[in-house]
């Protein structure tokens, strides 16, 4: 029997290595304590100058983790064969536009039938009805997630 899986979905675009990965080394660490394993977007994806920008079609000399089509794909893959997503929106005075990518996780998850637990403190996407619609819970933060995951998931995880 394979450990239950949660998709890490947050911000990628723009963001440093220790931006983007942060988190989600946090959030794996709490759950691989309870049996559960965190899927990360970022697993072998490589940075540039220790940087995710978005690929412009010369960005990356990596075929197989750096352009824009095998990001996607990989993303789509994990997406599709976690049992739960995290989409996490941190509410940053610098960051005007949502993570365009989450976006579409959460899309892909509702598609799926792939419960998705939607993490932020940002009253325009907490209160959006397709963000509303396409998400199984609304949390205003990380801990509450894994306390969620941990109580949905632990079992499966024995």
């Amino acid at each position: 029997m394979r450990k239950p899986t949660v998709y890490l979905a947050g911000p990628i675009a723009g963001l440093t290595e220790g931006e983007a990965k942060d988190w989600r080394c946090r959030v794996t660490e709490a759950l691989h304590a309870h049996g559960i394993t965190g899927i990360s977007p970022l697993r072998c994806e490589p940075s540039i100058k220790g940087r995710y920008d978005i690929p412009d079609g010369n960005q990356s000399a990596d075929k197989c983790f750096g352009t824009a089509q095998a990001i996607g794909s990989k993303n789509e893959f994990d997406a599709r064969s976690c049992d739960m997503i995290l989409a996490y929106f941190p509410v940053t005075s610098d960051r005007a536009v949502p993570s365009v990518g989450t976006i579409i996780e959460i899309g892909w998850g509702k598609a799926l039938n792939i419960p998705v637990v939607v993490v932020t403190k940002d009253p325009y996407l907490s209160k959006h009805p397709l963000i509303r619609h396409c998400s199984s819970w609304s949390l205003d933060s990380i801990d509450d997630a894994i306390d969620l995951f941990v109580g949905i998931l632990g079992d499966y995880a024995k």
